[in-house]
């Protein structure tokens, strides 16, 4: 592994002044605002993995392990490709971002109406057919 993918397996094992209880929307963060700029950087681009990220994906919410962000910068970088190829691979990131916040501020709305009328809330799941990238 090289460039954000080392830097993620890294913060995954932790190092010798690592910090404790902090995750990876941390360390994504981390790896972006240090390396994105890079122009001598190894491999991918590094970009943020957050909840939001995540949902937009449909994937779980946290604990993804090297091989899944190895797996996001891939997506991100087809989808740049196909999307917008001129553009930074960070608007592929904050389009998914975006696209989160929209899921959950929609749940929310959706779970506040089924309580008003006593009935048990669901989320769609987010798939290719309904405009959504699946990871």
């Amino acid at each position: 592994k090289e460039g954000a993918c080392a830097g993620y397996d890294a913060c995954e094992r932790g190092w010798d002044d690592h910090l404790k209880h902090v995750g990876a929307a941390f360390w994504t963060k981390l790896l972006y605002f240090g390396g994105f700029d890079v122009e001598s950087r190894p491999g991918t681009a590094p970009l943020i993995l957050d909840s939001l990220v995540a949902t937009a994906l449909g994937w779980r919410t946290g604990g993804w392990s090297a091989a899944d962000y190895e797996r996001y910068l891939a997506l991100a970088s087809e989808v740049g490709a196909a999307w917008c190829p001129s553009s930074p691979l960070d608007v592929v990131e904050y389009s998914l971002f975006k696209m989160g916040k929209k899921e959950r501020a929609d749940a929310r709305v959706r779970l506040r109406g089924a309580g008003k009328r006593g009935e048990v809330a669901t989320t769609s799941a987010m798939n290719p057919s309904k405009g959504r990238w699946s990871g």
